[in-house]
């Protein structure tokens, strides 16, 4: 606090107002601190939402490839067993005829 000048008196009303204000000065900053830790917990917690949305887009397009994969496997499974299927029933026709 500043030193008051020579030949200056401070009254009983001028120390409790000095008091008051300093209380109240107290208040303010602790309230601008809560402010700043709310604002604060705010942008963490977006940021992390915006993480949390970056790796679900990247788990979906595993997904969709894999989907897609997937699909082209049974595709082909589907045409080599018909493949197979037929080149079994031809045999089996050949054999037949020779016995």
């Amino acid at each position: 606090m500043a030193s008051k000048p020579q030949g200056t008196a401070w009254s009983r009303e001028d120390r409790d107002l000095l008091v008051e204000l300093r209380t109240r000065l107290i208040s303010v900053e602790a309230s601008m601190q809560e402010v700043k830790t709310g604002v604060t917990a705010r942008l963490l917690n977006l940021e992390a939402n915006s993480v949390n949305k970056l790796e679900l887009q990247n788990v979906e397009i595993r997904l969709e490839k894999e989907v897609l994969l997937n699909a082209e496997f049974r595709s082909k499974a589907t045409t080599y067993g018909s493949i197979a299927l037929l080149v079994v029933g031809l045999a089996a026709t050949f054999l037949s005829k020779l016995i």
